[in-house]
């Protein structure tokens, strides 16, 4: 497993993370955009891990 982390809304570790929380929290939740993202995005600290799986 590998495990990222940026501080800020920038880069493609925030990408990721924010697809993340679209499809997890958004579509497969129903959580209303506007209480998941907000004007403080750029403070806060993101954290995405993968995990890479081996086929034989």
């Amino acid at each position: 497993m590998e495990a990222k982390m940026v501080k800020g809304a920038t880069g493609p570790i925030y990408m990721d993370a924010l697809a993340l929380r679209r499809q997890v929290f958004v579509e497969e939740q129903g959580i209303d955009p506007a209480l998941e993202f907000d004007a403080d995005e750029d403070f806060y600290t993101y954290f995405v891990a993968t995990k890479t799986i081996r086929r034989s």
